[in-house]
């Protein structure tokens, strides 16, 4: 059965090709005008098809829209209760998986940021003994490697800023268009601010701990590294 398809009459032919490859053509056997599936189309038109036939030709590809659940009066309470647990636990489901990617995007992220900033450092090991041999002292050294880190860092944040917006944004309007249509996109204000934490830290540390380690080299030796 069809609804809402402009062109299409009782007897026309159809061909409808599934997410798997397989191609399979049908015979239209009535046009519905009825209000009982007015609300299911997310296009404005739709066909109607027994799960019988998609199975026959297609069992691995599910072209399921809408879930149209009937009960009565007595029965609906606990119907209710049934379907909120099930859309609870797609709703979940969905959730943990974009979850998933973002953390593992943000520990890339991180990994990738603690070994530039450790490549920063190493590769200025003489520019630093430089400095200190005419007359700077490891303190100030230290503040200078900070701040090329952290001007690196504002940059980097930055950049997460604008582009995890507007991929954020074009993520969901994706997801939504295939029918996830229950999402909304917010800005994660506090998992970027967790993020922040973790990069400043990340700055702290590993300079600290460089410069800790550079104390252990002798100026004449770090003068004499060729890069």
């Amino acid at each position: 059965a069809v609804n809402g398809v402009e062109g299409i009459s009782k007897g026309d032919t159809v061909e409808f090709t599934f997410g798997d490859g397989t191609q399979k053509t049908y015979t239209v056997g009535g046009i519905l005008d009825g209000d009982l599936y007015s609300n299911t189309a997310i296009y404005g038109g739709w066909f109607l098809i027994p799960t019988e036939l998609i199975a026959e030709n297609s069992a691995s590809f599910d072209v399921s829209i809408r879930l149209i659940v009937k009960a009565n009066d007595t029965e609906l309470e606990h119907t209710t209760i049934s379907l909120e647990k099930l859309v609870d636990m797609s709703i979940r489901q969905v959730g943990i998986s974009i979850i998933g990617v973002t953390l593992f995007l943000l520990l890339f992220s991180i990994i990738t940021f603690a070994s530039t900033i450790i490549t920063n450092i190493a590769t200025k090991k003489r520019e630093y003994a430089m400095f200190q041999s005419i007359g700077m002292t490891w303190k100030q050294t230290e503040k200078m490697a900070l701040c090329e880190s952290c001007v690196l860092a504002v940059g980097s944040l930055i950049l997460t800023l604008i582009l995890g917006i507007i991929l954020g944004q074009i993520l969901i309007k994706g997801l939504i268009s295939a029918g996830i249509f229950y999402l909304s996109y917010t800005f994660p204000l506090a998992l970027f601010t967790v993020y922040c934490i973790v990069v400043v830290l990340i700055i702290l540390t590993i300079t600290i701990s460089a410069f800790y380690s550079l104390q252990k080299t002798p100026l004449v030796e770090r003068l004499r590294i060729i890069d």
